[in-house]
């Protein structure tokens, strides 16, 4: 793919040195207006106030937000845009300009790298996005999770990021947790019939090419400032001496040991017991503060300066914080190197502080407010991905999504991968446009080169509900063919799958075998198209055939193992 995208760059730039460009008027693009830019390296620039709109990567489109002085000369098919490169010197590109009111026409190309992460947020806390009914039955909230895993494969996405404590409960069957008040209306009470719905969003997951992160809530206790509700064996009842009323929730301390080992055990738990592909935090570690109100840990910190601590109480909160991702970092790789940890934190960092974002960021600062370091997590490598809440508009200049962004691919220095975290909720909540959502998918592949490598979409209702319809726009759009799992170089090469055999298609059916070897979790199949291999299915580890209609070419077959590292793609020919 690497070679396409030098080959396609060196064709624009012969073109444009051979037309001889130089000194272009600008004109006028309306709002709405598509830049469909077909090279790399450089920033487009709005002539008109000097300032950089945006840097673009092969195959992205911008859209005019309003009136942006692009400089344009029409020759033929193509469009030529002043940009600069990323020094500053004056360059020429071409692309193709498309004038219209909906500029998603111009978002269908696909990633520049062939392989996105594509994922959303399935919430159960308030039952959110499922179980959509507390008092269904086992049978209705298993259809209703299907649905949502057949709806993602029409949407071509490839991770399920699914909530199972997001108070100290369990939606899986667990000696340690109470059964989650969201799945039967009463904590600690057993499904009837018994099912375990972790377990079975694994299986239905896996066998739609779907990964399964499994989402835990670490500090949370209940949702009310008491223990009303909590079942007998709830960790707020097992340690009350550090389960404090907070605004209007109950909290766990996160500075006391026996609370950090119940975290680190429950995590472990869900790890040995369940082929999970990945554990997930959000942003709460210390609670979002109450005006004027600290959180009530004096006790716990007074211990630790009395043991001879020195640290000051919001750094050593952070400590807390730092230590426990490192600890469950570790213990993660150590029993199973290919389950990805990862984080999604707050957005924004330090805002005009020494190390943090730039001074035009303004907003909360999860650093001081949340005692979260995410910045430190990902300097030191102790997530595999970071997916930052990039919870506001491309255009706003205090929290503006490009420039966060930005930020957060600069002090990437362990090069894991960021996928951002997108809020689908403010179609509804802010009444955002749909093309909002879709622009900032285009905006976060401009950067697949820095390891932008996808988004994660908050939340799972919207979609469902197809608010102003994005699961269309979605569809039809940037996610309109499927897309590969992101490989991670560093996960162990021990992982990657034998090659498959005795590829064979006859009447209309592919088949294939593999021989014994490290697990494999999906199967790629890839079909000629005007001379290059696409990826047209996913499939699962139990596939062994597919249905395909080819008359004449190259067919690809692919092992991809747990973790996502891939063997080649074994092709055979059809006449």
């Amino acid at each position: 793919m690497l070679s396409n995208r030098m080959f396609l760059s060196g064709l624009v730039l012969l073109s444009c040195f051979a037309l001889g460009l130089a000194n272009i008027e600008g004109t006028d693009q309306p709002q709405g207006t598509c830049l469909c830019v077909t090279t790399n390296g450089v920033n487009v620039r709005n002539p008109a106030c000097g300032t950089v709109v945006g840097s673009t990567n092969l195959g992205n489109c911008y859209v005019a937000s309003g009136n942006n002085e692009w400089c344009t000369l029409e020759t033929g098919l193509h469009h030529f845009f002043q940009v600069e490169d990323f020094n500053g010197s004056p360059a020429w590109i071409a692309g193709s300009l498309l004038n219209t009111a909906t500029p998603t026409d111009c978002n269908t190309t696909p990633p520049p790298t062939g392989e996105e992460f594509r994922s959303v947020w399935i919430s159960t806390v308030h039952n959110l996005d499922w179980p959509t009914s507390r008092t269904a039955t086992p049978a209705q909230q298993q259809a209703d999770l299907r649905g949502i895993f057949d709806h993602m494969v029409q949407l071509n996405m490839n991770v399920m990021i699914f909530q199972i404590r997001p108070v100290g409960d369990a939606l899986y069957q667990s000696n340690i947790e109470p059964w989650s008040f969201f799945l039967t209306n009463s904590q600690g009470t057993a499904p009837n019939p018994i099912w375990d719905p972790l377990a079975f969003a694994i299986t239905e997951a896996h066998a739609r090419g779907i990964e399964l992160h499994a989402w835990l809530n670490p500090y949370r206790a209940n949702l009310r400032p008491n223990t009303d509700g909590l079942a007998p064996n709830h960790m707020a009842f097992r340690y009350p001496d550090f389960a404090y009323p907070y605004g209007r929730q109950l909290w766990m301390d996160p500075g006391v040991t026996v609370v950090q080992d119940h975290l680190h055990t429950v995590v472990m738990d869900v790890l040995n017991r369940y082929d999970v592909d990945g554990i997930h935090f959000d942003d709460y570690f210390y609670p979002y503060p109450v005006s004027g109100v600290d959180f009530p840990d004096a006790l716990t910190y007074a211990g630790y300066i009395a043991d001879g601590g020195t640290l000051s109480l919001a750094d050593w909160r952070r400590d807390n914080n730092n230590r426990m991702v490192q600890r469950l970092h570790t213990s993660i790789k150590a029993a199973k190197p290919h389950v990805k940890f990862s984080i999604s934190p707050f957005g924004i960092y330090r805002p005009c502080q020494t190390g943090g974002m730039p001074c035009s960021i303004r907003g909360f600062d999860q650093y001081s407010g949340l005692y979260a370091d995410p910045k430190l997590w990902l300097e030191n490598g102790w997530m595999d991905y970071l997916a930052p809440q990039l919870y506001w508009e491309i255009d706003p200049p205090a929290q503006s999504y490009p420039v966060l962004l930005d930020w957060w691919l600069q002090v990437n220095t362990q090069n894991r991968h960021v996928y951002a975290g997108n809020a689908v909720y403010k179609l509804i909540n802010n009444d955002w446009p749909a093309n909002e959502i879709v622009n900032q998918v285009g905006v976060s592949r401009q950067w697949a080169d820095r390891l932008s490598l996808g988004n994660v979409l908050f939340r799972y209702g919207q979609l469902r509900s197809n608010t102003k319809s994005i699961s269309d726009l979605l569809r039809q759009g940037v996610y309109n063919q499927p897309a590969l799992i992101p490989e991670m170089s560093w996960l162990p090469n021990s992982l990657i799958p034998n090659d498959p055999i005795n590829i064979q298609y006859n009447s209309s059916t592919l088949t294939w075998d593999l021989p014994k070897g490290p697990d494999v979790r999906f199967y790629a199949i890839y079909t000629e198209n005007r001379g290059q291999m696409l990826l047209r299915k996913v499939l699962g580890a139990e596939t062994r055939h597919e249905r395909l209609q080819i008359t004449a070419g190259k067919i690809g077959v692919q092992a991809i193992g747990k973790g996502g590292r891939r063997g080649k793609v074994i092709l055979i020919k059809v006449d």
